[in-house]
């Protein structure tokens, strides 16, 4: 199957590659199902990995206050400690 860089896909590609989309979603991708040309629908994850969010919340909080970073750091421990 070939890889489309923006992640979006016709219906028919979806419906053909159905388990390898799957196990790209798995993998991190969001991947988005076009009928004609408009988007429809998107197959993302049941729950985000826990490193991406992890990674995700560290790099948003470069450059920020103390006090928003003392939240963060908050949030980032209620998502390690699974309770988000």
């Amino acid at each position: 199957m070939k890889q489309n860089l923006s992640n979006q896909i016709n219906l028919l590609e979806a419906k053909t590659h159905c388990s390898d989309l799957i196990q790209r979603v798995q993998d991190g991708e969001q991947i988005t199902i076009c009928k004609h040309n408009t988007p429809v629908a998107k197959i993302i994850t049941q729950k985000p990995k826990m490193d991406n969010i992890v990674k995700q919340i560290r790099e948003f909080r470069k450059g920020k206050t103390l006090e928003l970073l003392i939240l963060l750091k908050s949030l980032e421990m209620k998502v390690e400690n699974g309770e988000f």
